[in-house]
């Protein structure tokens, strides 16, 4: 098992130009790496073996997060690369190295890879590589990305930037003053009520319908279902389903022991780990996932289960459509400003390994 390696690389092509999220390079370290990441270097190449970029893991520009599943620390950077050559004047690199810069040349190359046609197999001239020949690699089919398991095995697959969705599925009920009503039945100026704020009157709704055969090739894509009575009895009080991003809040002292609260939002994903009575769904049809918009961001009531209403983020707002966008930003235009109430959320959001520890306290207990 790689304990540092290259992850993905979002490279320039058709799928890429049409996205709108930039290329990419993503490198993934294990913790006792990570705490060397200055060793670390990201180097992008053109055809002639000259060096295009070079990133150590520790510049400003690097983004760092956590993989859920394993603690490891990924490494992204964004920097054009491309497949085959680049066009005149677009000036993407051909070929990407990742480097150990503690190990003595040649071994210092832990990857180095230039991506399907035009030039290929090209010797580095300078930099980190020098010395050292690119090897090609296919280009990833369709509208994916090329990636890495930590065990080294290509695992191509949709990006993981701007594929995922915060919503219910239709026929989940939400708490209004009226008693429950089924999503899909709702509309705007609608009151549903909250956990902190009474009832707050639905400002928009968005709709996003995803296709059986997008289901099935979108892994992500697919809802998680949270049988009834999966946290405490009645929450929730029926099967709830939800996509993979939405958060739903847990309230538990033995949070308090650990972090300080005894509530934190968590990702529908990040506890099927954790919790009995989680999966995904799978062998479904086509879905219809429901966006309820406040003027801010509320915790409201499903099936009895407290989660969160639409939170109009970066990532959430590449989910819907871009008439929806459009729609949802002619009517709120302050929520492109980085400074909208929209940036402070009401609760801290748990890692998926923070909810197994606080799992494995209560066991000892």
């Amino acid at each position: 098992m790689a304990m540092a390696f290259l992850s993905e690389i979002h490279y320039k092509n058709s799928y890429a130009n049409n996205s709108g999220n930039a290329e990419f390079v993503e490198v993934t370290l294990s913790p006792t790496e990570a705490a060397r990441a200055g060793d670390f270097q990201i180097v992008t190449y053109q055809s002639d073996g000259t060096v295009r970029e070079i990133f150590t893991l520790t510049d400003p520009a690097v983004t760092v997060t956590i993989d859920p599943n394993t603690g490891y620390r990924v490494y992204t950077v964004d920097t054009k690369v491309t497949a085959p050559d680049h066009t005149t004047g677009s000036n993407e690199a051909e070929a990407v190295a990742f480097v150990d810069n503690s190990l003595p040349s040649p071994d210092n190359v832990l990857t180095f890879v230039d991506i399907g046609g035009g030039t290929t197999n090209i010797t580095a001239t300078q930099g980190p590589a020098a010395g050292s020949t690119s090897v090609n690699i296919p280009a990833a089919n369709g509208n994916r990305s090329i990636q890495w398991d930590i065990y080294g095995n290509r695992i191509d697959g949709p990006f993981t930037e701007g594929t995922s969705v915060t919503c219910f599925v239709s026929g989940t009920m939400i708490n209004t003053p009226g008693g429950e009503k089924p999503v899909q039945d709702l509309r705007i100026g609608d009151p549903v009520l909250t956990k902190d704020h009474g009832a707050q009157k639905i400002r928009w709704i968005g709709l996003s319908h995803v296709s059986a055969e997008r289901l099935q090739s979108h892994f992500n894509l697919r809802p998680v279902c949270i049988k009834a009575d999966t946290f405490a009895k009645n929450v929730p009080a029926g099967d709830l389903l939800v996509s993979q991003q939405h958060r739903i809040l847990l309230s538990d002292p033995v949070f308090d022991l650990h972090y300080g609260s005894s509530e934190f939002l968590v990702k529908a994903k990040d506890i099927l780990q954790t919790y009995e009575n989680t999966h995904i769904v799978t062998g479904t049809g086509a879905v219809d996932y429901f966006h309820l918009f406040f003027d801010r961001h509320q915790i409201i009531f499903a099936n009895g289960c407290p989660c969160e209403s639409f939170f109009p983020g970066r990532e959430a707002l590449k989910s819907i459509s871009p008439d929806q966008r459009d729609e949802l930003l002619a009517l709120f235009p302050h929520l492109e400003n980085a400074d909208d109430r929209y940036t402070e959320q009401p609760f801290d959001t748990l890692k998926p390994w923070e909810i197994a520890l606080t799992n494995q306290t209560q066991f000892r207990q």
